[in-house]
């Protein structure tokens, strides 16, 4: 049996080749007669051409500073904490606080000083607890001042999949306000914002500038029908292939929830 693979809604046999791919990737071609393990050999090679062949990210507390009001800007005056910054610090002046540094998790355990902003951006959906986590960040922020934490929204960067097709490493999907998630790991960033002591919110909102909705790939159904033994793999392996990160690229989209809160003094 060969299969031929032309979009993520449709799984079509074929006698003469694979063919993985949809709209938004070059098409791939795989000859050849599969089996239950060929066939896996082969499309994980596919999904390594298609990954290495994704444009790279553009840094994501770039885009976000560019949609900052002034006042939000102001915040960043005073002494800064920015967690997660990887090469692209939100400000020049801050401190940075990356792998190299220490945990993230215990973030607290390194570092001693109060901030007048701890500032992280998509760096919470990588920690092992994220209540923990967030509540010991919180804990750097000096009296009156302010923390930002910036995270995946789980229905426009996920798109209805866990774990996530895009990043191998998040352990957690975040929501506003919904009642009940798909995702088995998802965390209301309503409610991790209220469990902070002493804390008011003083934005807290999806930001989706750019996000093209008619891209989005919802939930591993819509692969379509498969024969049982390949099924489960092209629902898991290829559906997260042919589905689009619409945050990748110079001009990348954002697809994110932005929480801001001040602590009292």
């Amino acid at each position: 049996m060969r299969l031929r693979v032309g979009s993520a809604r449709t799984l079509r046999r074929s006698r003469t080749e694979v063919r993985v791919g949809a709209a938004i990737y070059p098409y791939i071609r795989i000859k050849g007669r599969l089996n239950n393990a060929g066939c896996q050999a082969r499309i994980t090679d596919v999904l390594g051409t298609l990954r290495t062949s994704n444009p790279s990210a553009m840094n994501e507390a770039s885009k976000t500073w560019k949609i900052l009001t002034e006042e939000e800007r102001s915040w960043f005056a005073g002494s800064v904490l920015d967690i997660g910054c990887g090469p692209d610090k939100i400000v020049p002046h801050a401190k940075g606080f990356d792998l190299n540094d220490g945990d993230a998790n215990v973030i607290d355990e390194s570092i001693r000083e109060r901030f007048d902003m701890v500032f992280s951006s998509h760096c919470l959906e990588h920690m092992k607890n994220p209540v923990d986590a967030i509540q010991r960040w919180w804990r750097l922020v000096a009296d009156g001042g302010r923390m930002i934490v910036i995270v995946p929204d789980e229905d426009l960067y996920e798109q209805g999949v866990y774990p996530s097709r895009f990043n191998d490493d998040h352990k957690a999907t975040f929501t506003l306000s919904k009642r009940r998630s798909w995702s088995p790991r998802s965390y209301n960033m309503l409610e991790l914002a209220n469990q902070l002591p002493s804390a008011k919110i003083l934005r807290c909102e999806l930001q989706d500038e750019g996000y093209n909705r008619r891209g989005l790939t919802f939930g591993i159904h819509r692969v379509g029908k498969a024969d049982k033994p390949i099924k489960l793999f092209f629902k898991r392996v290829l559906f997260r292939a042919v589905a689009l990160d619409q945050t990748r690229g110079a001009r990348g989209a954002l697809a994110q929830l932005f929480l801001a809160v001040e602590k009292g003094r």
